[in-house]
């Protein structure tokens, strides 16, 4: 029987242009680690590198990388994520947006578009 959630856990999404490129539950990573530690153990999980995303995402300027963290219900699972981004990606992005943190973006805001 799986174990049901009571907190809240945190997902890093990574899309571009073209969609959802990268998605995971950081709050997982972060079991992992801790247990190990207390069993003397090496991690059997490694935590995304964000300099290599953002590098990534810099060094394709064209693609319009965004990456965020968003903190989810329990009940909200990776894999209900990564559906909405094939269901309906605007509403997610949007709602994202929104809710998350910004780690990282090459969009062009209202604000920072400049008109001659």
């Amino acid at each position: 029987m799986k174990k049901k959630r009571t907190q809240p856990h945190t997902l890093l999404l990574v899309w571009d242009c073209l969609g959802l490129e990268y998605s995971c539950n950081l709050t997982d990573f972060e079991k992992d680690i801790m247990w190990s530690a207390l069993k003397g153990t090496q991690p059997t999980v490694r935590i995304p590198n964000l300099n290599m995303l953002i590098l990534r995402a810099q060094a394709n300027p064209q693609r319009n990388y965004e990456i965020y963290t968003v903190q989810v219900e329990p009940d909200v699972s990776l894999k209900d994520i990564q559906a909405m981004f094939k269901d309906s990606p605007q509403d997610i992005v949007d709602l994202v947006r929104a809710r998350g943190h910004r780690l990282y973006s090459d969009r062009q805001y209202a604000g920072d578009r400049v008109i001659q």
